[in-house]
């Protein structure tokens, strides 16, 4: 089972994601267990220098930055 089509153009050209909004699973980082949280947060910029997108999640003051690629080949995003 491969990527759907759509993945891959965001791979391909990581600006189309800019304004879509998503959910990405994070492990969880307070107990020992295996756990993860999906959190929703919008696509505000991307920077081809660092390859990174600038993400706002939902009640969170921060942008983080983060290389999504990875996370899309593993199934760790969905779109919204």
């Amino acid at each position: 089972m491969g990527l759907p089509p759509r993945y891959i153009e965001f791979i391909k050209e990581p600006t189309k994601l800019i304004g879509q909004t998503i959910k990405q699973k994070f492990l969880n980082n307070d107990d020992d267990s295996d756990s993860f949280t999906w959190y929703i947060g919008q696509i505000l910029d991307y920077s081809a220098q660092d390859k990174t997108h600038s993400i706002k999640y939902e009640g969170e003051e921060e942008v983080y930055y983060y290389d999504l690629t990875l996370d899309f080949i593993l199934g760790d995003i969905l779109l919204e």
